[in-house]
């Protein structure tokens, strides 16, 4: 993802300082090169490991995005990354996924809504085993501002589909969009395309 000055933004799955990933940011240079620079090292403790999905960014300039495991529970999380005066950025985990009915392994980058909420899917968990979707919601009130997780729908319930995969898309009245990568209606290897209407 780029920002408005043209730097690029991006994850490794492995690789950094402790082996299990990290988010970089490349900046153009005169004559055509880049400069990189690492924000985050992954494997700090339970900040999470192997992110794998794209990066989006808020108004404010912070960056979210997915790991795939790690956190405090090892199943993956959802982090905030921060600029800080000087250049520094600071990592924040808004949630650590359970791998029990919240879900366990999210692969994919997540979305905004227009009130800045969070929405993605987890590969595997919830109530069946086989994924969720999932939004993270803002709680102003909370201490350090936390943010407070809802699972849209849990897959598995017969052929809805299983194993979520691929970023959400968003219509004009608020209605989520994604495909599965197996179960349906007809194969369980063959998978589907979902709708989960907003009420």
């Amino acid at each position: 993802i780029f920002d408005a000055a043209g730097n690029l933004y991006g994850t490794t799955y492995a690789g950094g300082s402790y082996g299990v990933g990290a988010v970089f940011e490349l900046t153009p240079s005169m004559g055509g090169g880049w400069s990189e620079k690492v924000l985050h090292n992954f494997g700090q403790g339970s900040d999470g490991s192997q992110p794998v999905g794209g990066l989006i960014f808020d108004a404010a300039g912070r960056l979210y995005g997915t790991t795939q495991v790690g956190g405090s529970f090892y199943h993956g999380t959802v982090f905030e990354l921060t600029p800080e005066p000087g250049g520094d950025w600071t990592e924040k985990v808004l949630h650590n996924f359970s791998g029990g009915a919240d879900g366990a392994v999210p692969n994919v980058g997540l979305i905004f809504d227009a009130a800045h909420n969070l929405y993605g899917t987890t590969d595997l968990g919830g109530a069946y085993g086989w994924g969720t979707v999932f939004e993270l919601a803002p709680s102003p009130h909370a201490v350090g501002g936390g943010w407070t997780a809802q699972v849209l729908h849990n897959f598995g319930q017969g052929s809805d589909g299983a194993d979520p995969y691929g970023t959400l898309i968003f219509d004009p009245a608020g209605n989520l969009y994604g495909v599965t990568e197996y179960g349906g209606a007809y194969h369980f290897y063959d998978g589907t395309v979902f709708e989960l209407i907003h009420n």
